[in-house]
C-alpha cells in the first residue's frame, strides 16, 4: 500500500466544519440540476465533449452544503449559513464567497444535488453506488452494489499499466480506523477495487 498524507487525526477533530471553509482549504462539487444545464448549453457553455476522467470528491465530515454551495440567502438566520453567495462563471449557479476559485472554474465541472437515500445521514454507500436502502451496518460487503469507479473499470474492460481507479488520500474511514462501504468493487469482485493509499 503506497503511504501519502498520513495522518492520526480523526474526522472532525479540532477544526470545524466552517473554520476549515474559512481558511479555504476546501474547493470541491456542489449542486447543478436540470434548468441550469440547460441554461448553461444555451449560452454556449456547454460543448458536447466526452470527459477522459473523472475526479470524484467525497466530503466525509467535510463542511455544510448550506455554508459552500446552497446558502439559502432569503431562509431565515437560523437556517441559512453565515455566509454570502456570490455568481460563479454558469449563469444561475452561485457559491460561497470563501470560494471564488470555485466560482471561476464552474463551467469546468458538474454540480450534483440530487443524492438522496433512505440509509441514514452518514451511510456512504448510497454516494458511490447509488443504492439507497438501509444496510445493516457501513461494513463493505462482497454483495454490496459497486461503486461508480469500480463500474467504470470493468466496462473499460481493459488493464493499463496506470491505475484505472484510484482512492486517496486514504482508504474511506481510515481515520476512524473502520472500513465504510462505498468505494469498493462489491458484487463484481475485489479485482475492481480501487488502489488505496494511506
Amino acid at each position: 500500500m503506497l503511504k501519502m498524507l498520513g495522518s492520526p487525526r480523526r474526522c472532525c477533530d479540532g477544526i470545524t466544519r466552517r473554520e476549515t471553509l474559512k481558511a479555504g482549504a476546501l474547493t470541491a462539487m456542489g449542486g447543478f440540476g436540470l434548468p441550469q444545464m440547460m441554461a448553461a448549453e444555451a449560452a454556449g457553455m456547454v460543448e458536447g465533449a466526452k470527459a477522459k476522467n473523472v475526479i470524484f470528491v467525497f466530503l466525509l465530515g467535510g463542511a455544510a452544503t448550506q455554508d459552500m454551495y446552497d446558502l439559502k440567502p432569503q431562509a431565515p438566520s437560523e437556517i441559512r449559513g453565515e455566509f454570502k453567495p456570490i455568481p460563479t462563471t454558469v449563469p444561475g449557479i452561485e457559491v460561497c464567497e470563501h470560494l471564488p476559485k470555485l466560482a471561476q472554474l464552474a463551467h469546468q465541472f458538474a454540480f450534483i444535488r440530487s443524492v438522496s437515500h433512505k440509509a441514514g445521514c452518514h451511510n456512504c454507500l448510497p454516494c458511490y453506488t447509488g443504492f439507497d436502502l438501509m444496510p445493516p451496518d457501513q461494513n463493505p460487503r462482497a454483495t454490496d452494489s459497486p461503486s461508480m469507479g469500480s463500474v467504470i473499470q470493468y466496462l473499460a474492460g481493459k488493464r493499463t499499466e496506470t491505475p484505472p481507479y484510484v482512492y486517496m488520500p486514504n482508504w474511506l474511514g481510515w481515520g476512524q480506523s473502520f472500513r465504510r462501504a462505498g468505494p469498493y468493487g462489491g458484487f463484481l469482485g475485489k479485482q475492481f477495487d480501487p488502489l488505496t493509499t494511506e
